[in-house]
């Protein structure tokens, strides 16, 4: 019998015990393992950090033009950057970024990119 924390003799934690060693431990043993693709587009080099910092100064100058240009480019940049400038395109709030968003669905090799895209509310 186990003991639950008020030192009394309790069935439950066996219980629990058992419905782990039975079910739930066999079957993460049949999961398959992850593994991380394309870890290369998640890293970050100092002309990256960059790119980053002008993102950052036309949102700040609200440049819409710039952001279409960047996403049409940056499909070899990573990850980070691309979602981010999603991201900041959905804090601009106006009906222009729609198209830019349209292309991003159509072109980001990256799934979540182009979630961030589906899913950014065009005000």
């Amino acid at each position: 019998m186990g003991l639950c924390l008020k030192n009394c003799s309790c069935v439950h934690l066996d219980r629990l015990r058992t419905v782990y060693l039975r079910l739930i431990k066999p079957w993460r043993r049949r999961q398959p393992r992850v593994e991380m693709k394309n870890l290369g587009e998640l890293r970050m080099n100092e002309a990256d950090y960059a790119k980053l910092a002008e993102l950052e100064d036309a949102f700040e100058r609200k440049d819409l033009e710039y952001f279409k240009t960047f996403l049409g480019k940056s499909s070899g940049l990573p990850l980070l950057l691309r979602v981010h400038s999603v991201c900041m395109l959905e804090h601009m709030g106006n009906e222009d970024i729609v198209k830019a968003l349209g292309q991003v669905l159509r072109d980001d090799p990256s799934p979540l990119t182009r979630h961030e895209a589906a899913f950014t509310p065009a005000s």
